[in-house]
């Protein structure tokens, strides 16, 4: 049977192991946050460029939406303008 002071020494030994574990899990999980936060900003430069484009597209839909609504409002005049002239006919 060991002695106490063989046990003492085996249990500091395993706890140096155990700390420098968890110091190398602390290193390990500051990284893993860095690489996280790196991804993060990436999405958000992407999805800023993605909001920009679709901001673009709707305004360039907005103005063709207005385009067709006043040709279509000038050809109903048109035609509501023939059936006048028709009908007093």
């Amino acid at each position: 049977m060991p002695t106490l002071d063989e046990r003492v020494a085996y249990l500091e030994g395993r706890l140096e192991e155990h700390s420098g574990t968890v110091a190398a899990l602390r290193g390990d999980i500051g990284e893993l946050r860095r690489q996280l936060e790196s991804v993060d900003q990436k999405f958000d430069r992407h999805f800023h460029a993605l909001d920009v484009k679709i901001d673009s597209i709707s305004v360039r839909l907005d103005s063709r939406i207005d385009a067709l609504d006043t040709k279509a409002s000038r050809h109903f005049t048109w035609l509501v303008g023939i059936q006048v002239a028709v009908l007093i006919a």
